[in-house]
């Protein structure tokens, strides 16, 4: 397997894209909601009634896969897909 380093941001970019979800809603990804066996994510969201957080899987097709892959291998903690080192 190929080893991919992205560009600063291109990765939340690339989400972005690949599951047309809203901002919050990848910043919020956990690695929890990544399932690389069933190539799946949960993506939460509060778009329901009563405004509560309901979760909406999204299926990863190649490119999210490998996407989230080497996130996974370049991870710096265990929770956040997505987090910021600084603070």
């Amino acid at each position: 397997m190929v080893k991919v380093v992205f560009p600063a941001g291109r990765p939340l970019l690339l989400l972005l894209f690949h599951t047309l979800a809203r901002i919050d809603g990848i910043l919020r990804l956990t690695w929890q909601d990544v399932n690389f066996e069933n190539r799946s994510i949960s993506l939460w969201t509060r778009k329901r009634k009563g405004g509560n957080l309901e979760p909406r899987d999204i299926h990863m097709n190649e490119d999210l896969h490998s996407i989230l892959h080497s996130l996974w291998k370049q991870r710096v903690q265990n929770e956040w897909v997505f987090c910021n080192g600084k603070t």
